[in-house]
């Protein structure tokens, strides 16, 4: 009996370490969802609502290193501003994408709340991602 339980509180907690572990992964990085419309009183729409365009421009953002990175493999001139919660740019730049079509910039802001304004083929997209501790 002792030993079945063991063997029943081995397999509970390995699971219950997976699913910390599984948890603790996908809480560092997450996709910035990009929509051709700006942010309406600080909401974006909902993210479930289907975009406009198809575009070959991805951006996600890595809360571990506070990265953000931009993937387009059409290596497309896109210039993007970051703005925060108070409508104050706090960075802007030009993409120059790597081989594999990528760009990273490390970002020094404090935690919040921030919109990011990207210049596609002069079309502009908004998209929003968060700083946090």
């Amino acid at each position: 009996m002792k030993r079945e339980m063991r063997k029943r509180l081995l397999i509970l907690s390995t699971i219950i370490a997976f699913c910390m572990l599984t948890i603790e992964s996908s809480a560092q990085e997450s996709d910035v969802n990009l929509y051709d419309s700006p942010p309406i009183g600080g909401a974006m729409p909902p993210s479930r609502m289907p975009g406009k365009k198809l575009l070959s421009l991805t951006v996600t953002f890595d809360d571990s290193n506070n990265e953000l990175t931009f993937h387009d493999e059409n290596q497309d001139n896109v210039i993007y501003y970051i703005y925060n919660e108070d409508n104050v740019c706090m960075a802007q730049g030009v993409c120059n994408f790597n081989k594999e079509g990528n760009y990273s910039v490390l970002l020094d802001l404090d935690d919040g709340i921030y919109t990011l304004n990207v210049i596609l083929n002069n079309e502009e997209y908004y998209g929003r991602f968060c700083i946090r501790e």
